[in-house]
Parts: C-alpha cells; structure tokens; sequence
C-alpha cells in the first residue's frame, strides 16, 4: 500500500546534514516529499508557495537561532496554538 508522502520543510544550512536527515527518515519506514532551504528568504518563499505537515530547523543557523527563527516566521505562536508545541 502506498502511503501519502510526508511534506517537509527543512531549514538546513548543509546539503549533507539535510541529506543524512532524510536518509534516516526513509530508513525508518517514512515516505518524505521534502523541501530544503537554506535561510529565512527560503522559508519565506517556501511557506507562500505550500503547505507542510512538518518543519525541522537547524538550531545553529548563521545568523540566528531556532527562537528567533520561529518568531520570525510566526510559527511559534499558530504551532502552539494547534497544541505543536510544550
């Protein structure tokens, strides 16, 4: 059976970090449709251009850290909002 495909955004500043996260969700039994930008500019256009059922960040960005990412993109508060977040 297949199974719908995860849509990911993942907010990465190395191709091979990026590459190693996806290898392991696919080794973990995932079907992952994946997204990957580099700085917020990326995510900008990326959060107008689709929907995403899951976002993982990097938490040392250059630049930035995961908090402010969150604020940001005003994420932190609608994640939250849904019950995403502790």
């Amino acid at each position: 059976m297949q199974q719908t495909p995860l849509k990911l955004l993942m907010v990465e500043d190395s191709s091979m970090d990026a590459e190693l996260t996806l290898m392991r969700l696919e080794r973990s039994g995932l079907h992952v449709q994946s997204q990957l930008v580099f700085d917020h500019v990326g995510v900008d256009h990326a959060l107008r251009e689709a929907r995403y059922d899951l976002i993982l960040c990097d938490c040392v960005l250059p630049g930035s850290e995961w908090q402010t990412f969150l604020k940001h993109h005003n994420l932190e508060s609608s994640m939250s909002r849904r019950g995403k977040l502790p």
